[in-house]
């Protein structure tokens, strides 16, 4: 495998479908939301084999104080092959967030792996983390 990482947003969406078909809190985004979300992204980093589309990560973050990281996705084929810390290594060293010094995610049965990356649950280092989760999405307009 010849990989080769990219940072540009401009990713056929059918190819991130099928990344989010593959994970448990994804699996029913739309074309159209995979759209935005790559686009309303600071930073998307991709991992490619050639033109196939192996992993994806992206940000979301003023550049100077917080990030937040979502959407850690490695194809089942490429998982277990070091990928995945792979693509955080280099997301966390991007010369783009360079001065960023806390990174927030949420995870639901990652934990470990996020663990031996460095990140700190937060409970360590007089951290809190709080979350606010709709019951139902806004509606907008008309």
């Amino acid at each position: 495998m010849a990989l080769k990482f990219s940072d540009h947003k401009e990713i056929g969406v059918k190819q991130v479908l099928e990344l989010y078909r593959n994970t448990d809190w994804a699996k029913d985004r739309t074309a159209e939301e995979a759209r935005r979300v790559l686009s309303q992204s600071s930073l998307v980093l991709s991992l490619w084999d050639g033109e196939r589309l192996v992993a994806l990560a992206r940000v979301l973050t003023d550049f100077i104080f917080r990030a937040a990281i979502y959407d850690v996705m490695v194809r089942p084929d490429a998982q277990r092959k070091g990928i995945g810390r792979l693509l955080i290594g280099r997301l966390l060293s991007h010369p783009s967030l360079n001065e960023v010094p806390v990174f927030h995610l949420l995870t639901k049965d990652k934990r470990l792996f996020y663990e031996k990356l460095g990140f700190l649950s937060t409970d360590k280092r007089g951290l809190d983390a709080m979350v606010y989760v709709r019951e139902t999405k806004v509606k907008t307009g008309g």
